[in-house]
């Protein structure tokens, strides 16, 4: 079965999320991470979830920014390029969520038979 994104485009996507997730978990009274892969009818979902300190987080669509980021200045280029990239793939979306402990992201892919 084939899925509707390239491997290094994947593996790029998850690479950033990890990054991220261990990153705000490390500074997060709980400190935990949370990766799960599950099949669905003909989509691969993805989760990757995290703690992250209180009022870490402002707004999620201004995570996704040029330039903005939660950990300070000189960053924010990661879940930017995870929105440039996911723009190449109509079979593949993202739906990020977040409460006031854990912050999610739910990678949706499209498979091919």
């Amino acid at each position: 079965e084939e899925i509707d994104i390239k491997m290094y485009d994947l593996t790029r996507i998850l690479g950033i999320f990890l990054d991220n997730a261990i990153e705000a978990a490390a500074g997060s009274q709980e400190r935990k991470i949370n990766l799960t892969i599950n099949e669905r009818n003909n989509e691969l979902i993805i989760e990757i979830s995290n703690t992250y300190k209180e009022g870490q987080i402002e707004t999620i669509e201004k995570l996704f920014e040029k330039g903005i980021s939660s950990k300070g200045k000189n960053r924010g280029l990661g879940l930017y390029k995870v929105k440039e990239i996911i723009k190449k793939y109509p079979g593949v979306e993202l739906k990020t969520t977040k409460n006031t402990k854990i912050f999610m992201q739910k990678l949706i892919i499209q498979k091919h038979m």
